[in-house]
């Protein structure tokens, strides 16, 4: 039989796509409950709501699963699965939605969209801005339509408020797509002047109402500093990253491009490279980004979306049916190329949580369950000791039995918030760094500690 790219290629394609990615977030479930993920799991199941925070009210979305678990009474471990598969199960749903619109350039870079984003990104499914670049994208299919009813209206509208309230870096993946559909229906519409008083609107909403936290993202607050030390030695480095971590997106940019160049679309060709640039300027404008980094892959996340949409609708499309289909199993093999290299991208995770792991084992031989270690006992190069180490170890020590749980904290907690009432308050739990609870604060029936003080926890590596 010919193999031939069409649907039923797309559907099979996607469905082991997903099969995959879920039995991923099933296997390293513990390790995907790192620094936000477990704030925002640990605060939804404990208060039985959606913990939504800066006006992001698309975290519901990412707390979904987890949120309806508890409130079926689930145990604490399938919660944990079920939080780590959630953002699987969402971007599935989006895919099948393309599939649904016969959108097939758009299915495709939904999936690239989960895949094209740097490895170390698997540890941290919470994240707001992914959910919202997937909104971003459908918004996009939406726009390929010739004739838009009202409903299509309405859909583009509730699509790109939820985009823009996703995070401040969206903006600019609204406006690209904005700038690509002006450009491509070569007019300014009255869906584009609805599109231009949103993202205006929303702007001065969010100025208005900024907080120090967003505000640092995109550098509206701190004068975008670091771009004012740009020299060559940091081009350099942002060079060699993007190469290193980002050559598939560079790749694609580069072949978007060249189509371009030879279908005389220029103009576009500029929207795409020179937002591409700006989004990379805009990540530095605040902190140098010029290093891998958890934090840089969350913050360079929309330059997967600035390079994927472009190639699939204007490259990956326009193409003869031989030539796309060796296009497509180019990619599905850059695909499973990624898959090979997920497991050892997060093994210092790994790690990590086998560490955890041993030290809420060493706690269990003691009477108690509030304990303090000194991580300069065990620190290594994976332990990566964070200000959730609370809220991880509490969620770790429940999930094998209510009576299981632990609080423990480290040394480095203890000296920030410079609290001697941990050691004297038999009520106190510390929840995270500054943030303290008490025991009648905590949902009983997954959070149950014994009343006592933290004690000095002996642990060595």
């Amino acid at each position: 039989m010919k193999f031939t790219f069409n649907k039923k290629t797309v559907l099979i394609y996607g469905g082991l796509f997903f099969l995959i990615q879920c039995i991923f977030a099933i296997v390293f479930y513990r390790e995907r409950l790192f620094t936000d993920c477990s704030y925002y799991l640990l605060n939804t199941i404990n208060s039985g709501w959606f913990c939504i925070m800066h006006q992001r009210f698309i975290l519901g979305l990412a707390e979904l699963l987890p949120f309806i678990g508890s409130h079926l009474g689930l145990p604490l471990k399938a919660l944990l699965i079920l939080f780590s598969l959630n953002n699987v199960l969402f971007f599935g749903v989006m895919f099948l939605i393309m599939l649904k619109r016969n959108d097939l350039p758009g299915a495709l870079a939904m999936t690239a969209l989960l895949a094209f984003a740097t490895l170390n990104l698997f540890v941290a499914p919470i994240i707001e801005i992914w959910y919202g670049a997937a909104f971003a994208i459908l918004l996009y299919s939406i726009l390929q339509k010739e004739l838009l009813t009202k409903m299509d209206y309405l859909w583009i509208a509730l699509l790109e408020i939820t985009v823009l309230f996703s995070h401040p870096e969206n903006f600019i993946l609204i406006g690209f797509f904005t700038l690509l559909d002006i450009q491509k229906k070569k007019a300014f519409t009255r869906l584009h002047a609805m599109m231009v008083v949103i993202i205006i609107a929303c702007g001065i909403f969010k100025y208005l109402t900024l907080d120090s936290y967003e505000g640092a993202k995109v550098g509206w607050d701190v004068g975008f500093n670091y771009l004012k030390q740009i020299n060559g030695s940091w081009l350099g480095s942002i060079g060699l990253l993007l190469i290193h971590y980002y050559w598939v997106l560079l790749l694609l940019i580069f072949l978007t491009c060249i189509n371009y160049i030879i279908t005389k679309q220029y103009f576009r060709g500029v929207i795409v490279f020179f937002t591409f640039v700006a989004m990379i300027a805009l990540v530095n404008s605040v902190e140098a980004n010029n290093v891998y980094s958890l934090y840089g892959s969350v913050m360079y996340l929309p330059i997967v979306s600035i390079a994927v949409v472009p190639f699939f609708y204007d490259t990956f499309r326009p193409m003869k049916d031989k030539t796309k289909t060796i296009a497509f199993v180019l990619f599905v093999l850059v695909i499973g190329y990624r898959f090979y290299k997920q497991p050892k991208a997060i093994s210092s995770w790994t790690a990590r949580v086998g560490q955890l792991e041993r030290i809420i084992s060493a706690s269990d031989k003691e009477q108690g369950s509030k304990f303090m270690v000194d991580s300069k006992k065990y620190a290594k190069y994976y332990s990566k000791i964070e200000w959730s180490y609370p809220m991880e170890t509490l969620l770790l020590s429940a999930e094998r039995g209510n009576g299981m749980a632990r609080s423990i904290i480290t040394d480095e907690d203890n000296s920030q918030m410079k609290s001697t009432a941990i050691f004297s308050d038999t009520s106190i739990v510390v929840w995270r760094q500054f943030d303290i609870k008490h025991t009648k604060d905590l949902n009983p029936k997954y959070f149950r500690l014994q009343s006592g003080v933290y004690k000095p926890l002996d642990f060595k590596e």
